[in-house]
């Protein structure tokens, strides 16, 4: 079932990147926009939801140069964690075929994440920088995440897959078949991708919409370093009575 420790040290490390890189988002967004519904997010920050000329008029343009560099570095450095943390996935289950899909899958698609995290920073140059810059630049940096973007949603369904198939197969790894309720990128897909989020009211609907995948990444690290470490101990006391 895979070592009570290294199952909750790696669960806290998925747990501190989406911290660190929840912090990076609150640090590229900048003040004007903390108090903003999400309808702010998804208008005129997010780089595939947002027109080529709302996005270069976005309110990211008024980040200091500073703090949008650092917001934007916490994106690899919160990679770091996540991937220590996606090795839970295969800690959990050291007898089940899919762990390598689940843990590989995942890793893969928080990799992205961290690139696709950092890009942000290029967005606050554009909005800083325009109307100089002009459209042409926005679209060509509008493409480029969208490319990022679908190697995320593919490497994220992949490891969803595994994930899945690990839950539903709770005799032979750590994590109950509750678990699915938190698989991450199911969550993402409904509420992210459908467009949910967009009528989040101020003075929170921004931070909650721009963050939603760090938040939606800490729940699960969280109900699953909970589920571990139940889990093992209740396989170990199943041990002592049959013997």
């Amino acid at each position: 079932m895979g070592d009570r420790r290294m199952l909750i040290a790696t669960g806290f490390c998925g747990m501190a990147g989406a911290v660190i890189m929840f912090v990076g988002d609150i640090l590229l967004y900048g003040p004007s926009a903390w108090g903003e519904p999400a309808s702010t997010y998804f208008s005129s920050v997010d780089p595939l939801s947002s027109a080529p000329s709302s996005l270069a008029e976005s309110p990211m343009g008024s980040v200091p140069l500073q703090r949008a560099i650092v917001g934007g570095l916490l994106g690899p450095i919160a990679g770091f964690f996540y991937v220590i943390g996606c090795f839970q996935m295969f800690l959990a289950a050291p007898s089940h075929p899919l762990r390598y899909l689940a843990s590989l899958g995942h890793i893969a698609a928080l990799v992205f994440v961290s690139a696709y995290h950092a890009c942000y920073s290029y967005t606050s140059f554009i909005a800083a920088a325009s109307p100089s810059a002009g459209l042409a630049l926005v679209s060509a940096h509008q493409a480029y995440m969208a490319a990022i973007k679908f190697s995320i949603k593919g490497c994220g369904l992949a490891g969803t897959a595994g994930l899945v198939g690990i839950v539903l197969s709770p005799a032979a790894s750590s994590y109950p078949r509750w678990l699915i309720l938190f698989t991450p990128t199911v969550w993402l897909m409904l509420v992210r991708e459908s467009g949910l989020l967009v009528d989040l009211p101020a003075p929170y609907g921004h931070i909650v919409a721009g963050g939603s995948f760090n938040i939606v990444f800490f729940l699960f690290f969280l109900a699953s370093t909970v589920a571990t470490a139940t889990s093992t101990d209740k396989t170990k006391k199943k041990k002592l009575k049959i013997y």
